[in-house]
């Protein structure tokens, strides 16, 4: 009898062990699938082009995360990065050369969204941009995708015209980004075809700059940009002050808004003192710049005003 009933309670033992074996070993597989299931959503996540956003909306306000919202709702897995919300309003030039200076640096495959929209709600059209980099442009059709989509080849320009693709409900009249553009770079980050966004379209609008001249030694050109430091980036290549025979040291007399001053060929700002005017090169442009100041604030210098060089000519380069 003793015997039968340690035999029962060490079987009882042993079933008791087995169970909670069996516990541990499904929660250990419980454990490994959610693991597995992470790792590949994670996977998936990281696997998906990055959407860059540029647009004039500004921190302020809400537009910038209402925008974000709309493609984290349309692709929860989205991964946005951000070049600027600080577009000087409306300016189209603007957004165009910063949306090229910034997108030739980003990976193949980049998705961009780029908002600098006067003309929301009217006849322009909201298109996609196909390069040949594999990177994608959305925005609206007024040129100030142009300028980055050509650098990188376009391949094909379609409509957005897809409400599938879209903001759920009634779109807005006034905020494309958060109903059309936002949405629909969400679709294609995660997969959707590029030709499910709308017709294929014959070209897109055109955004070109005006051509600097150089005439009797006499450089004439335009200022692009104004960057936060007051430096002038213009449409004047470096090529054409060389054809002027100014090379590194070399001084110019540079004209601005109706004020002239000698400025300094350098390899680099610090290459003069302090305070001192000086010329370089910007990816093969000529920038002008104060050391350690800010050139636009003394001469009153804004974007679109002109710029004239000229060899510096009273003996005392």
């Amino acid at each position: 009898m003793d015997f039968d009933r340690q035999a029962r309670v060490y079987l009882g033992d042993c079933d008791t062990m087995r169970g909670n074996i069996a516990h541990k070993i499904v929660a250990l597989s419980f454990a490994f699938l959610v693991l597995a299931c992470s790792t590949v959503e994670s996977r998936r996540a990281s696997a998906q082009p990055l959407i860059v956003l540029l647009t004039d909306f500004g921190d302020k306000d809400h537009y910038t995360g209402a925008l974000k919202g709309a493609i984290y709702s349309a692709n929860p897995s989205a991964r946005i990065d951000c070049i600027t919300n600080q577009i000087r309003e409306f300016d189209i030039a603007e957004g165009a050369y910063t949306l090229a200076e910034a997108a030739r640096e980003y990976p193949d495959n980049t998705i961009f969204v780029a908002i600098v929209d006067p003309g929301v709600g009217s006849h322009r059209k909201g298109i996609a941009v196909k390069t040949k980099q594999g990177k994608i442009f959305i925005g609206p059709d007024n040129g100030v995708m142009w300028p980055a989509s050509e650098e990188a080849g376009i391949v094909e320009v379609r409509e957005l015209s897809n409400t599938a693709l879209m903001h759920p409900g009634e779109i807005s009249s006034t905020f494309h980004g958060r109903d059309i553009f936002g949405p629909v770079a969400g679709h294609l980050a995660a997969g959707t075809p590029f030709e499910l966004v709308g017709p294929k379209l014959a070209g897109m609008a055109e955004l070109t700059s005006p051509r600097a001249t150089l005439s009797e030694e006499r450089a004439v050109g335009d200022i692009l940009h104004v960057d936060d430091y007051g430096n002038l980036i213009t449409n004047i290549p470096v090529g054409t002050v060389r054809e002027m025979g100014l090379h590194l040291g070399s001084c110019a007399r540079v004209t601005v808004n109706g004020k002239e001053f000698k400025a300094q060929f350098v390899q680099t700002y610090s290459d003069v003192e302090a305070g001192a005017p000086l010329f370089l090169s910007n990816r093969g442009f000529v920038e002008l710049a104060v050391n350690l100041g800010a050139l636009s604030e003394i001469v009153g210098a804004t974007q679109g005003m002109k710029v004239i060089i000229e060899p510096w000519s009273d003996g005392s380069q």
